[in-house]
């Protein structure tokens, strides 16, 4: 009767901790899924074209080396910074955006960086009325 009683126990305990881990494993296997999802859907949306600012990206590094390159005052380097400093206020961010980026580990990331700042603005909200 004690061998029974004691197995008992155990098929209880067991099935408890199966009910308290259970939500939580089920919880990050579905937070892993939306995530590979989301990637795969961002890398079809975001990536897999050509980029309509390459060209123009490339001309205006091209710009940029031939302003050094021709520079003839070897004496006065602050002048040729100047210029190349003036010239980069054209830079535009949008050249960074390149849909080369959005492979999978880039959409991965992209994906937990949104899910993991969801409502931050919320919770400090709440917290400041405390």
């Amino acid at each position: 009767e004690k061998m029974t009683l004691g197995t008992n126990q155990l098929s209880v305990f067991k099935k408890k901790k199966v009910s308290v881990l259970f939500p939580h494993l089920t919880l990050c296997c579905a937070l892993v899924a939306y995530t590979m999802l989301g990637a795969l859907v961002f890398m079809q949306v975001e990536g897999g074209r050509k980029s309509s600012t390459e060209q123009e990206y490339r001309n205006f590094l091209s710009s940029i080396v031939k302003m050094v390159q021709n520079d003839t005052s070897k004496s006065e380097q602050l002048f040729l910074v100047n210029k190349v400093v003036v010239k980069m206020q054209d830079f535009k961010s949008i050249w960074f955006q390149s849909p080369s980026r959005w492979n999978l580990f880039g959409s991965v990331f992209f994906c937990c960086s949104i899910f993991s700042t969801v409502g931050k603005s919320r919770a400090s909200l709440h917290s400041a009325n405390c």
